[in-house]
């Protein structure tokens, strides 16, 4: 029950309200003087300014638009350092990438070196034993000879 007075008011003055405000908007000496404030308030508003940037100015202080300047300059700043930053990490990313396939290359070349090492010995063992083959037969053959005298 006191629900339904509440909504049966709260409808009543929507009405009155939305009555009242289509008159005001429909009266010209209304809009007229509005038009008057707006415009008056507007060029008070620019009076106010100018006169505070006068004293701002005096003392000293930044500006609105002073600040504005700085907020643009510190932003272009940030960005600039943040590109800063990005530079540095694909750099840092590249130089890692660089010490790891150095590396990589130095341990391949330790197998190769190892391998040719391995090759080095082997055609020095080789030669040293087709000799030592060649030399025995003749040793063979002059201990026969040394027997056979003897």
């Amino acid at each position: 029950m006191v629900q339904q007075i509440g909504d049966t008011l709260y409808k009543q003055w929507e009405k009155m309200f939305t009555l009242f405000t289509d008159q005001l908007v429909r009266n010209q000496a209304f809009l007229g003087s509005m038009g008057k404030l707006i415009e008056n308030s507007s060029a008070i508003r620019g009076t106010v300014e100018r006169s505070m940037n006068k004293v701002l100015e005096q003392m000293q202080l930044p500006t609105r638009h002073d600040i504005a300047d700085i907020l643009t300059v510190l932003r272009k700043l940030e960005t600039s350092v943040e590109e800063h930053r990005m530079e540095r990490r694909s750099v840092q990313k590249q130089i890692r990438d660089l010490s790891q396939a150095v590396l990589a290359m130095g341990k391949a070349m330790e197998v190769q070196s190892r391998q040719l090492d391995a090759l080095l010995e082997g055609t020095r063992s080789a030669p040293a034993s087709k000799a030592s083959r060649k030399a025995a037969p003749k040793k063979a053959a002059s201990k026969k000879a040394a027997t056979k005298k003897g």
